[in-house]
C-alpha cells in the first residue's frame, strides 16, 4: 500500500522479483518526478521433502492403496510415473486394483510453491506385484499399532510357507517375525515405518513389503473435518451365516454419509462393501481379514484405520437337510439336487 499523504510504501511482498515503478510528488505549485527499481529477494522458503521411504508391494486383483507424506501439510502437487497397470495417483494418494504381476520402478515427484519459489522432491520406489494366481504372499496389509501395547499378526501366502525378514525400519527394532510368519512384539515408539518380508515353499520364492504405522494412543482424537469413527475389529462374522456392519464417519464432528469403497487389503470371500458404508454377504470361509476402508464427503476423502475382520467357523452340525427325494417317472428325464446346512458337496 502507498500512502500519498506521508510517501510510505507498506506491505509483505508475495514475489521475488525487480519492480520499477515512476513517483511523482508536488508541493502545490511544482511537481517532481523519479523512475525507481525495488528488487525483492526470494524468502527463506523450506523447500519440500518427500518423507516416505519406501511403498508398500501389492498383489494382483487385490485393492492398492499408498500414501506419500512431505513436510508440508498442503499445497503440494504430484506426479507419478511407472505405475502398475490399474494404479493411479490422485493427491498424494496412489491407488487402485493391480492387474499385471512385475517389479516397478515408481518415480514420485512433488512440488511446492510459495511466494514465487517453486521446489520440488523426486523419489524413486520399487514395488513388487505378485500374481495371486501362483505361489504369493496373501497379507496386502498389516494393522495399526500403539506405542506400549503388544502388537501381533499372522502373515499368510497361498501355501505353508517358511519366513524371514528381509528389511526392517530402525523403528522395529521391538518386532520379531518368527519362521512360521507370526509377528509380535511391543512397539517402543510411533511412526510409520517399513518391514520386507520373503516367504519360500521350499520350490518358490516370494517377497512384500509392508507399512507398519505406529500411533500414540494418548494423542487427541481429531475432531475436525472428515473423520472414519470405526474402529478395529469390525464384528465377527461366521461362516455360511448372512453378515452385516456398518461404517460409520463425521464431518467436524458430526455423523454424515458418504461413499464407501475399499481402499486396501480383500475382504473375506462372500462380503462385499456398498457405496452406503455397509459390509454385507455370506462369507464363505474361515480367517482373519485386515482391510483399510476410503469415504469421500463433501469434496473430501477420509481413510479409515486398517481394520480386522474375522470369520469363524459354524457353529452348525454339518447335515444333510434333504429329507426324501421327489418323485420321478419311467423313461423321463429326472434331476434332483440333495441339499445341506453349509455348502459342502455330495
Amino acid at each position: 500500500d502507498f500512502d500519498a499523504q506521508t510517501g510510505v510504501f507498506t506491505g509483505t511482498p508475495t514475489t521475488a522479483q525487480d519492480y520499477t515503478f515512476t513517483l511523482g510528488a508536488t508541493n502545490g505549485e511544482t511537481s517532481a518526478r523519479q523512475q525507481y527499481t525495488v528488487t525483492i529477494y526470494p524468502a527463506n522458503v523450506e523447500a519440500v521433502e518427500i518423507l516416505t521411504n519406501m511403498l508398500p508391494d501389492g498383489l494382483t486383483g487385490a485393492a492398492y492403496t499408498a500414501e506419500i507424506l512431505t513436510n508440508k501439510s498442503s499445497g503440494v502437487s504430484f506426479n507419478a510415473t511407472g505405475l502398475p497397470a490399474g494404479l493411479t495417483m490422485n493427491g498424494n494418494i496412489i491407488e487402485g486394483t493391480p492387474t499385471t504381476a512385475g517389479e516397478y520402478e515408481i518415480t514420485v515427484t512433488a512440488t511446492y510453491t510459495e511466494l514465487g519459489q517453486t521446489t520440488s522432491d523426486t523419489k524413486v520406489y520399487t514395488v513388487n506385484i505378485a500374481d495371486s494366481k501362483q505361489f504369493a504372499i496373501t497379507t496386502t496389509a498389516l494393522p495399526e499399532g500403539e506405542k506400549g501395547t503388544a502388537y501381533s499378526w499372522m502373515l499368510t501366502a497361498t501355501s505353508e510357507a517358511t519366513w524371514t525378514v528381509t528389511q526392517k525400519s530402525d523403528g522395529l527394532a521391538w518386532m520379531t517375525v518368527g519362521s512360521d510368519g507370526t509377528i509380535s512384539g511391543t512397539p517402543t515408539a510411533e511412526g510409520v515405518f517399513g518391514l520386507g518380508v520373503e516367504a519360500t515353499d521350499g520350490t518358490h520364492t516370494a517377497r512384500a513389503t509392508f507399512i507398519v504405522t505406529i500411533v500414540d494412543a494418548n494423542e487427541p482424537v481429531v475432531t475436525t473435518g472428515l473423520v472414519v469413527t470405526t474402529t478395529s475389529p469390525l464384528p465377527d462374522a461366521t461362516v455360511q451365516t448372512p453378515y452385516s456392519a456398518t461404517l460409520t464417519a463425521t464431518y467436524n464432528g458430526t455423523p454424515v454419509e458418504g461413499t464407501w469403497r475399499l481402499a486396501n487389503g480383500t475382504l473375506p470371500a462372500g462380503l462385499r462393501i456398498n457405496q452406503d458404508g455397509t459390509i454385507t454377504g455370506t462369507p464363505t470361509s474361515s480367517g482373519t481379514s485386515t482391510v483399510q476402508f476410503a469415504v469421500t464427503y463433501n469434496g473430501q476423502t477420509a481413510y479409515s484405520k486398517y481394520l480386522m475382520l474375522t470369520v469363524n467357523t459354524t457353529n452348525l452340525t454339518f447335515e444333510i437337510t434333504t429329507t426324501s427325494p421327489t418323485e420321478g417317472k419311467a423313461n423321463t428325464y429326472y434331476t434332483f439336487t440333495f441339499m445341506t446346512n453349509a455348502g459342502g458337496s455330495v
